[in-house]
């Protein structure tokens, strides 16, 4: 895999309220991948619309987990593991909440072009169920240019 990258994230949240419709979010950006003791990085940057604001990304990888640090207007730092429940505080502009993901299934794809990570997770406060989630990130070698 080269260092630059582009990343795609496709992100879908599907609420447990019958008849809401499910919210998909797409978003995709030049990056930065590196090893580093055994673990694999991709660092890049998304632009929020609305408010303008950055956020700061890094995913990380290690074989059986990954990792998803946000730093900016929205902070998190989320751990993916096949059957782990995993608390996280989400940080807004508007306040911060305590939640839990419970991964319900995880898979990394890694070619020499490409890693795909599929994540399957449910989103829970205070042990109630806000929505079920999917994940899917590709990152390609190369640049959008």
């Amino acid at each position: 895999m080269t260092k630059e990258v582009v990343v795609t994230v496709l992100g879908m949240q599907k609420s447990p309220h019958a008849g809401e419709a499910p919210q998909e979010v797409i978003s995709k950006a030049e990056g930065v991948f590196y090893e580093k003791n055994g673990k694999k990085y991709v660092l890049f940057e998304e632009q929020e619309e609305e408010t303008n604001h950055t956020t700061k990304n890094t995913v990380k990888l290690d074989g059986k987990s990954v990792e998803l640090i946000r730093r900016g207007a929205l902070s998190t730092h989320m751990l993916f593991e096949s059957g782990v429940d995993f608390p996280t505080e989400y940080k807004t502009p508007y306040g911060s909440m305590m939640l839990n993901i419970v991964t319900k299934n995880l898979t990394i794809f890694e070619s020499d072009e490409q890693i795909k990570v599929t994540i399957k997770y449910e989103l829970r406060s205070n042990e109630n169920l806000l929505s079920d989630c999917s994940t899917v990130i590709t990152v390609k070698a190369g640049t959008e240019s």
